[in-house]
Parts: structure tokens; C-alpha cells; sequence
């Protein structure tokens, strides 16, 4: 698989640790109005350690390493003023690339000219190692897209893309702080608080992708400014085992967004091993490349013992947990239940009938839905 994250912030509303796979909560919903409406993700938490991180998995729950990735999200400046009346401060480190708990290499809005920059691990201190500075400046309270790419080393490149267009690359620099020639972590950091008490201004991130270079199968470059289209439940599908808290038709029990951690009297439910609850998804409209599909399920169990659930997705009238044909898919693309809320994603790059990209009429001819697996 190449995409191996993506996250357009419009289905939940949370912060806690089971969120979308962030290790942190990510505030995603904090305002109604995101970059094509629905919502955003913004950097709550404290200081420049606090925000939203991710930390990057295999199926298997084991850490991916990647000495390349790419990254793109929407941003959003709203403000570089101090908040609560403090000072303006306009440098700020807004994303971290990591090796688990080292940072590698940061980008900042550089305090003099708030152009973008690309600096060495935290990149705090007063004289920073910059190793790349653009001439691009984020304007305040529009929506622009951002893409990164790095390969990580002791001769490492990176390349900076506003909206499809390089605004900046470096080659042959060292950005390995860490023992080890890669990433497995990505952090948004909060302006809240930072630089010991100064309030700084506020910033949104929505269309977050993340591609492993190093995979070789895919899409293993830019994906260019792309957009992730939000569609919930609008019918049963081919099978609906599950029972319903309320009403006749289960689709409706699951089709409310933004979904919370909490009961809201709305959600299907079994404990027959096999069951199935499949669902028919509103038509998407969007054109060009499809570059990936991704199903969002949040569940948890309300009774003693070891569940597991598995998300399913059935076309040509066959069901596939992940690339595999139901029945012959390895159990590690299930997920254990929890007795609180959380939220998993299963990503199919490929529509797995064809093992081609997708094209919109399969797309909106699929219906998706989940499996109690054990």
C-alpha cells in the first residue's frame, strides 16, 4: 500500500486517544465551516509539544518505518497575533517529522519574514538550523494546500509544493537526528502557549494524506492537491444481521456525522460471531483520480470478553475484508473492541474485484459495512 493515512476530519467529533488512529486527540469539528464546507482538525493542546500526532502503523499494529514520504494537507492561518491580548509571535513550528519520539526535522513560519521553512529537529533555540527557507508566506484565513516530501539520512532532500507548484527543495543535507535513517511519526503542534507563556495565533488543517515512497505499489509520489469527500450510510445493503437500537432500518442508526464517543441512542449491534451489517453509501461526485477509498467505523463492546469486528466492503457481489476475499483474510485486519468508543479506518487503494483504480460507477455501486469476526 502507498496511502496509508488520509483523514478529512468530517465524521467525528473528539478528543481522546481513540480518535482516527491519532495518538492524541485531534479537535476535529471545531468549526462547521472546513476547506469545502463539513469540518476541519484544529491544533488544540498546550505548547509546542501539544496538538495532534500520528504515529504510522502496518496492519499488524507494528511501526512503519519510512526512510520517504510524501504529505499534503489543506492549511489554514487564521491569526498571528497573541491571544488574550499577549504579544504577536509569529514563528511557529507547525508540523514535526519524527522517529517516534525524535523529532528529525520541523517546518515553522519563520518569525521575521513568516515564510515556511524546514529546520533541524525541534528547530528551537536562538539560532536554529534552517536548512531550507521559501519565498512563501501562508495568507491569513484563506485555505491553501501543502505537500512535503522527505527522504530522510545523513544526505537527506526535501521538497515543499503550495497547491501543486514547488516553492522550495534542498538535496543532499542532513536531517537524521536519531539513530535510525527514518519516519514512523508525523505531529501538528498547538500554537497555544508556546515559548513559555506567549499565546500565539491559531491554525486548521483539513484533506490530510500521508503516501509511503518506499512501498513501490501505487501512487508513490505526490498525489497534488487533493480532496477527501465525506459520504454516510443512505440505505441497508445486501445484508443487515445486526439489530437496531431504534427504528426499521439500520442504515439510519449510523449515518449521523459528526459521531461522538458517547452514546447518542443511535447504533446497531450484535454479538453473533459472523453477523454482518452491510450498507448502501450516498453517491460521491467527485472527478478526476480516485486515488483511494477509506470505510470509518467507531465501536466498542458492552459485555465481558474478546471482540473483534472487521470492516467489510462488497462489490460484484462478493465481500472483501481488506484486499481479501472474505474467508481467507488474515486476522490482522481485524480490530479488538474496547468498552469506550474508538474510531478505525480500513483503506482500499484498489477496487479489489479489478485490482484496478477505482472508477466512480464501481465506487458508487459498493456497499460497505462491518463483520463481528470473533
Amino acid at each position: 500500500m502507498s496511502v496509508i493515512f488520509m483523514d478529512g476530519f468530517d465524521y467525528y467529533y473528539n478528543s481522546g486517544p481513540g480518535g482516527r488512529k491519532w495518538d492524541q486527540g485531534s479537535d476535529g469539528g471545531n468549526s462547521p465551516t472546513g476547506r469545502f464546507g463539513g469540518m476541519y482538525m484544529g491544533t488544540g493542546g498546550n505548547g509546542d509539544t501539544g496538538g495532534s500526532t500520528i504515529t504510522f502503523k502496518y496492519q499488524d499494529g507494528t511501526v512503519r518505518n519510512m526512510d520517504t514520504i510524501v504529505f499534503g494537507f489543506a492549511m489554514n492561518v487564521g491569526s498571528y497575533s497573541g491571544a488574550f491580548g499577549g504579544p504577536e509571535f509569529p514563528s511557529h513550528p507547525f508540523v514535526r517529522i519524527q522517529d517516534l519520539n525524535t523529532v528529525q526535522c520541523s517546518l515553522w513560519i519563520d518569525t521575521s519574514t513568516q515564510y515556511l521553512q524546514v529546520r533541524l529537529g525541534t528547530g528551537e533555540g536562538a539560532t536554529p538550523t534552517v536548512v531550507l527557507t521559501t519565498a512563501f508566506a501562508p495568507p491569513l484565513t484563506l485555505w491553501y494546500y501543502l505537500e512535503c516530501k522527505i527522504t530522510m539520512g545523513t544526505s537527506g532532500s526535501v521538497e515543499l509544493m503550495v497547491d501543486g507548484s514547488s516553492i522550495g527543495s534542498v538535496t543532499g543535507v542532513n536531517l537524521q537526528q536519531s539513530g535510525n535513517p527514518y519516519i514512523n511519526r508525523l505531529q501538528f503542534c498547538s500554537y497555544n502557549n508556546y515559548a513559555g507563556g506567549v499565546q500565539a495565533g491559531s491554525w486548521a488543517v483539513d484533506d490530510f494524506y500521508v503516501v509511503d515512497c518506499t512501498d513501490g505499489i501505487g501512487s508513490v509520489d505526490y498525489l497534488g492537491e487533493v480532496r477527501i469527500q465525506t459520504k454516510v450510510p443512505d440505505a441497508d445493503g445486501y445484508q443487515d444481521d445486526f439489530l437496531r437500537s431504534q427504528g426499521l432500518v439500520n442504515a439510519n442508526n449510523v449515518n449521523i456525522i459528526p459521531v461522538s464517543f458517547t452514546d447518542n441512542g443511535y447504533y446497531n449491534y450484535s454479538g453473533t460471531v459472523g453477523a454482518k451489517d452491510l450498507y448502501s453509501i450516498g453517491n460521491f461526485t467527485v472527478s478526476g483520480t480516485i486515488f483511494a477509498v477509506q470505510e470509518n467505523i467507531a465501536y466498542k463492546k458492552d459485555d465481558v470478553g474478546n471482540r473483534q469486528v472487521a470492516m467489510i466492503l462488497r462489490t460484484a457481489a462478493q465481500n472483501y475484508i481488506g484486499p481479501y476475499l472474505e474467508g481467507s483474510e488474515p486476522n490482522t485486519y481485524y480490530h479488538s473492541c474496547f468498552s469506550s468508543y474508538t474510531y478505525a479506518g480500513q483503506i482500499w487503494e484498489k477496487n479489489p474485484q479489478t485490482n484496478a483504480p477505482w472508477a466512480l460507477i464501481d465506487l458508487n455501486l459498493t456497499e460497505f459495512g462491518v463483520k463481528v469476526a470473533t
